[in-house]
């Protein structure tokens, strides 16, 4: 399968219907937004008061990056940490520390570079959920995604 034509909201969408039935959590389709971003894109505004969000990055079909942001968390995080690279679990110093994936792209990345790199290359899905689902229902939509998806850059050693 081409990664890179997939509906991402259709699969987001199943993927939260598969959880919220696995774990007999009422999840309405208004109790969330999935957004496609596409390639290339632009950082997101803001978190909306009142959410929360599961976010990814795919590079060519394939998943670099998943994160969450909960209901009391980073704004920034959601924003534009990963583009700047002011933190070390970042995709911007993720990609920059993995000389082969540099190599496959043929590029040499640095922090100050690195983001808009994944701004013109990546695809970014955006999926929010109304915080009243709570934090417990949206760690379980991340690792759900992570078992599904298994993003290069997730808690292991880069590759």
């Amino acid at each position: 399968m081409n990664r890179n034509s997939v509906d991402y909201i259709s699969e987001f969408t199943s993927l939260i219907e598969f959880v919220s039935s696995a774990f007999n959590k009422e999840v309405s389709p208004d109790d969330f937004q999935i957004e496609d971003m596409g390639v290339p894109h632009e950082r997101p505004v803001e978190l909306p008061r009142g959410k929360m969000a599961i976010y990814s990055f795919i590079y060519e079909g394939n998943f670099l990056k998943i994160g969450k942001v909960k209901s009391n968390g980073s704004d920034a995080r959601y924003r534009y940490q990963h583009y700047n690279g002011g933190n070390s679990s970042t995709l911007n110093n993720s990609i920059c520390a993995d000389c082969d994936f540099q190599a496959a792209i043929g590029l040499e990345l640095e922090k100050s570079t690195a983001g808009a790199w994944i701004m013109k290359n990546c695809r970014r899905v955006n999926i929010l959920f109304d915080a009243n689902l709570g934090d417990t229902f949206l760690g379980l939509v991340e690792r759900e995604a992570h078992h599904r998806y298994k993003p290069k850059y997730e808690g292991r050693k880069q590759s």
